[in-house]
């Protein structure tokens, strides 16, 4: 597989040196060592390399080029992230012995190379138009956002780069301070496309955003192991800007299904930087589909959270702190809460400036709780991130 990457790097990288691309990206390795049980390690390296080129004043093209390899430990077993008793009494239920269902529920981390972005932007007096694989990037909470139907968001390191989304999106503005926005994600077909419409507004140092989307929410049901699919409809508002001193965000996300139950998804949160230069930020986030109490928790929904990033609980609390050890390193620490299980994960990161193009970042994540609960089934572990930009 290394071999293929390396020719592909190639057969990429000869044609597009002759052409006058502006040319940038960075290499990255991560490394982690879980700490419980058997201590294993999990590794991947990856290269981005970005292009863009201005057409003209009016067009302009972009694309990303990812390539990623995997080392050490490259296959687990989602059952063993799962509580033992849950998946006892799913095996009982489906008529399958554990061992059995083992193969079934495996995941592999395999060597890749994909285009992560490939757009044309077109830009016109009246309207703005991007066509082809970009990023989207939706409302305006930090560890979650409800208003984005388009990404999976990884709680444990939330600030990491989206992958991108194909997609059209027209912009308009409407005013010198306003858009209207209209994206199209599309599907096999144009009811199984993902539709939205968002008005956005800067208003007394405010930004806010309304929007509507209509989607094709596709569930596997692991009890008869078929794929369930629900249109279903989605108004969403987020809002963000500063009031004395102190930073205010928020948005709220209602889904109307078209057979389901509706339900609520909403975040609120706030920070602060004092001045002695150390920052503080809390936010709060309602999941009106999860479940109140550890005990109603399902194996599907065990398998939507490994699989969509999908919260069991309903009630969440995020907290964080940062502060500079030197001029070239920062401490933060960031505690996610379950309130319903009550069940915590504590991440603790420190960030090294090596050099104006070299980051390290040194982090942890430690699970307190009872075994039945959320945050308990990710294991301990330590792990490093060493980036380079070029």
């Amino acid at each position: 597989m290394k071999y293929i990457l390396l020719l592909s790097l190639l057969v990429i990288l000869i044609p597009l040196a002759a052409i006058d691309f502006d040319f940038y990206g960075y290499y990255e390795n991560q490394t982690s060592l879980t700490l419980q049980n058997e201590s294993q390690f999990q590794s991947y390296n990856k290269l981005r390399l970005d292009f863009d080129k201005d057409i003209s004043s009016a067009f302009t093209i972009n694309s990303d080029l990812v390539f990623q390899t995997y080392h050490g430990l490259r296959t687990i077993n989602l059952l063993d992230y799962i509580p033992s008793q849950s998946v006892s009494d799913y095996s009982q239920q489906v008529g399958i012995s554990i061992d059995d269902l083992a193969s079934s529920f495996s995941d592999s981390y395999n060597d890749e190379y994909f285009l992560d972005n490939a757009f044309l932007s077109i830009y016109k007096k009246h309207f703005n138009l991007r066509v082809g694989k970009q990023q989207i990037a939706l409302g305006s909470g930090y560890a979650w956002n409800p208003t984005d139907i388009y990404n999976q968001k990884n709680i444990f390191d939330p600030t990491y780069e989206k992958r991108g989304v194909n997609a059209l999106k027209l912009e308009v503005p409407l005013s010198l301070n306003g858009m209207i926005s209209g994206l199209i994600s599309l599907g096999e077909n144009w009811e199984e496309s993902t539709k939205s419409i968002m008005i956005k507004q800067y208003l007394q140092g405010y930004d806010l955003q309304l929007s509507y989307s209509r989607l094709i929410k596709k569930q596997m049901d692991y009890y008869t192991f078929q794929e369930n699919k629900e249109k279903t409809d989605m108004a969403g508002l987020s809002y963000s800007g500063t009031l004395l001193g102190l930073g205010f965000w928020g948005e709220g996300a209602y889904f109307i299904p078209e057979k389901t139950d509706e339900y609520l998804q909403a975040v609120t949160g706030t920070d602060y930087t004092f001045d002695n230069g150390i920052y503080v930020m809390g936010e709060y986030y309602h999941n009106g589909g999860g479940e109140k109490e550890a005990s109603d928790y399902s194996f599907n929904d065990w398998m939507d959270l490994y699989t969509d990033g999908t919260n069991l609980a309903r009630n969440y609390l995020y907290l964080g702190d940062s502060y500079s050890l030197t001029d070239l390193a920062d401490w933060s620490n960031y505690i996610i809460i379950n309130l319903d299980d009550n069940s915590i994960s504590y991440n603790p990161w420190i960030d090294f400036s090596l050099s104006d193009n070299v980051v390290l970042d040194v982090y942890a994540i430690f699970a307190i709780g009872d075994k039945e609960a959320e945050f308990t089934q990710f294991e301990d572990s330590l792990a490093a991130r060493i980036k380079v930009y070029f």
